[in-house]
């Protein structure tokens, strides 16, 4: 697997020097932004372009795929690299797919993970502070870290991270006094490999996915019950969350996107009279617990039909009330609209 290799630039690091303060350390960090994840990867595998996203690329820890994944991009075993991540307020524990975890040939050929160093950055980002490639937070690390020991197997593994997270916050406190209380500050999350299981062919390091509980938990599935009048989705770490429920309705799902955060519904009146029943319309995101109102969609927003993915971002494609023809919007600033 070994080929041409992109070396980023990692944390270019800034000391902040207060006299005989005590004042947080600062460091720059530079994150990449694709499709609501916030990450930066030290190196990865076959990605001469910094500008695109390879094949190998760290976003595919997020992609809910285990048949893709992130693979360091140095000449040796990958030890030393490391993957930098946002993550919500009082976040308990994630999930990590180990190797390259699709395929049982490669999962033994390509190095897995056996020891990483987790340690937990606070930082923000300056309006203006950001570079073609990156968008780059002044952030200080928190001073205890943990190793964490994974087995090498396929299936997922559940980290717990034990954090005091009433001291991180204290912390955060710290960071803010030093950079200005002005900014919106982020968690984030630093693994660095500390030692692997060799692979049996290829000298590459491998993880296919990360999945970070708590806060707005990512969903596994999306579904009706047995009567179809709620509509239930699945965590990690919850089942059969109810999303919504109607006795006099009759729900059907009509697609979610890839990664389960959309899902266009289909609600019917469950005692239909003889005359045919208007079929509605909605769009829910399914990580934020919400059902999008209209008010929030343009008003020319008729039967929605599907989704269509790009690199950058996901797309509802609808069918235009007023001309019938097929019309498209960006979801993105949809969820900035749920979010607020």
């Amino acid at each position: 697997m070994k080929g041409y290799r992109f070396l980023f630039i990692g944390l270019m690091f800034v000391l902040i020097m207060a006299g005989c303060s005590k004042a947080p350390k600062i460091e720059k960090l530079n994150l990449r932004y694709h499709k609501g994840k916030l990450y930066y990867a030290s190196s990865e595998l076959q990605n001469p372009d910094p500008y695109q996203l390879g094949k190998y690329s760290a976003y595919n820890l997020f992609d809910r795929d285990k048949n893709t994944c992130w693979a360091e991009g140095k000449d040796d075993d990958g030890v030393g690299e490391f993957i930098l991540f946002q993550i919500d307020e009082s976040v308990d524990d994630f999930v990590i797919l180990n190797g390259f975890a699709g395929t049982n040939p490669f999962f033994q050929k390509n190095n897995r993970v056996k020891e990483m160093e987790l340690s937990i950055y606070v930082g923000a980002n300056k309006p203006g502070e950001a570079s073609e490639i990156f968008t780059i937070y002044n952030a200080s690390e928190y001073p205890e870290k943990k190793k964490i020991v994974l087995k090498d197997v396929k299936e997922a593994q559940r980290t717990i991270l034990s954090l005091d997270w009433e001291d991180v916050i204290k912390f955060k406190e710290k960071v803010k006094a030093t950079i200005g209380p002005e900014l919106k500050y982020e968690y984030f999350i630093k693994l660095v490999i500390l030692s692997i299981y060799k692979g049996s062919q290829y000298n590459d390091t491998c993880l296919s996915d990360i999945i970070v509980k708590g806060g707005n938990e990512e969903v596994e599935k999306v579904y009706v019950n047995d009567t179809e009048n709620t509509l239930l989705l699945d965590t990690f770490s919850e089942k059969g969350i109810i999303l919504e429920q109607d006795e006099t309705s009759v729900f059907q799902i009509l697609e979610t996107s890839k990664n389960k955060e959309w899902a266009i519904i289909i609600r019917m009146p469950a005692e239909a009279d003889e005359s045919r029943a208007e079929t509605e319309y909605y769009l829910y995101n399914t990580v934020l617990r919400k059902k999008v109102d209209s008010s929030i969609l343009p008003e020319n927003v008729g039967p929605m039909n599907e989704f269509e993915e790009t690199e950058n971002n996901i797309y509802l494609k609808f069918t235009d009330k007023k001309t019938a023809k097929e019309d498209s919007i960006e979801l993105m600033s949809i969820r900035e609209k749920l979010e607020n």
